[in-house]
């Protein structure tokens, strides 16, 4: 019997450590989906001030261009370079933002699965406290 008691109790400590393991993989799990979370929000900020920016540029120059009798071609040329470039850097933290949202949802689903995984180890060693609490060998 003693035997028995010790291989339960070995089995035990490796199911207890297999549910530790679990716990802390949805514990960074779960830091992840945050860490995403701040950085969704910081890339939407910057879409917001970009756009600002650009409106703001492209107010600025129009009113330069017109107020010139004048119209010089290469401040034209420099004002539609300014403004193309203005609004790659916008589309291009739009595509980081929906990048970011996309890994959100797949650690969302990471998470997920972590917590069937955690519940799947805590039962089995719910299971084996049951049989070491009961004695079900003898």
């Amino acid at each position: 019997m003693g035997e028995h008691e010790k291989q339960i109790k070995q089995i035990r400590e490796i199911r207890a450590l297999r549910v530790r393991a679990r716990m802390r993989e949805q514990q960074s799990s779960v830091q992840e989906v945050k860490r995403i979370e701040q950085a969704i929000a910081c890339a939407e900020v910057k879409v917001n001030h970009e756009e600002v920016q650009a409106i703001t540029f492209q107010r600025d120059g129009l009113a330069k261009l017109v107020s010139g009798t004048l119209v010089n071609v290469e401040s034209l040329k420099q004002f539609n370079h300014e403004k193309l470039k203005s609004i790659k850097t916008i589309a291009d933290t739009k595509t980081e933002v929906a990048g970011l949202k996309n890994a959100k949802v797949s650690a969302l689903e990471h998470v997920e699965v972590c917590e069937s995984a955690t519940k799947q180890a805590q039962k089995r060693l719910l299971g084996i406290d049951e049989v070491v609490e009961k004695d079900l060998w003898k």
